[in-house]
């Protein structure tokens, strides 16, 4: 159930996610979602006890991981030919073992 929430007298609404909501839209499970929250890679803040994350924040966040993907694809083509499906391997591992989708490398 994403909130809606007006901000000062500027009447500005502005969406906030639970951890429910952030993992539905990034696939993952609560448990990445808070692990990713406490150590700072996606940013939000903490309401009582739980944590909250505007459409802003969830925005940043997936453009990153997007900048990412646009990152490694391009060091991938610089690497020697023998090494190229190493390097694909170890990404996608690295970004499995955080809960992360893997690199569409086509």
């Amino acid at each position: 159930m994403c909130v809606k929430i007006t901000l000062g007298g500027d009447k500005e609404q502005v969406k906030v996610y639970d951890v429910t909501e952030v993992a539905e839209i990034l696939k993952v499970t609560e448990r990445t979602v808070r692990k990713m929250l406490n150590e700072g890679e996606l940013q939000g803040k903490k309401v009582a006890r739980s944590w909250r994350v505007t459409e802003n924040q969830l925005k940043r966040y997936l453009e990153g991981k997007s900048m990412l993907d646009t990152l490694a694809k391009a060091f991938c083509q610089d690497l020697r030919e023998d090494l190229r499906e190493e390097f694909k391997k170890e990404v996608n591992e690295g970004l499995k073992k955080y809960g992360y989708d893997p690199v569409n490398w086509d």
